[in-house]
């Protein structure tokens, strides 16, 4: 229940963005359907296609759940996304970051980028759990659980 509770967070957090227009699991299979077909016609002209040739229901909202969070902790003006040079520099200090191959201790230019993302993830994940949290889930329990079990 939770990990559903968790993917409609995500869904509400795209569709409030406008990342995507129908956040209902057959708006989800829809989309899916159109990236199959989409690489279905570049494999069938002998175009490159990166990733897979075509997805599973499973697979594409792995997919589709990761390109939402790229998208959201990329832009600066999404809620908690914005960061001061202070909460970067205080993250910075929670721990030592290492770079290169002789593990040396990164100072804040070098480790920046991994920080900022690193905190963004965070806050990303602080966002959906607390949807999530009071997200309603309703529909027939039984059909819902045999559902769950099948996609976990």
């Amino acid at each position: 229940m939770e990990q559903l509770k968790y993917i409609h967070a995500v869904y509400d957090i795209a569709k409030e963005k406008g990342y995507i227009q129908d956040a209902t699991f057959e708006g989800m299979k829809q989309r899916m359907e159109q990236e199959n077909a989409q690489r279905s016609e570049k494999v069938t002209r002998g175009e490159a296609v990166y990733g897979l040739k075509e997805y599973t229901l499973d697979l594409y909202q792995e997919y589709e759940l990761s390109m939402i969070e790229e998208k959201y902790i990329l832009d600066e003006k999404n809620e908690g996304m914005g960061l001061t040079e202070e909460e970067i520099e205080a993250y910075y200090n929670t721990r030592d970051w290492i770079v290169g191959e002789d593990a040396r201790k990164a100072d804040l230019s070098e480790a920046r980028a991994a920080v900022i993302d690193e905190m963004r993830r965070n806050r990303y994940q602080e966002l959906t759990e607390q949807k999530a949290e009071v997200a309603e889930a309703d529909g027939d329990m039984d059909q819902l659980s045999q559902f769950t079990l099948k996609q976990l």
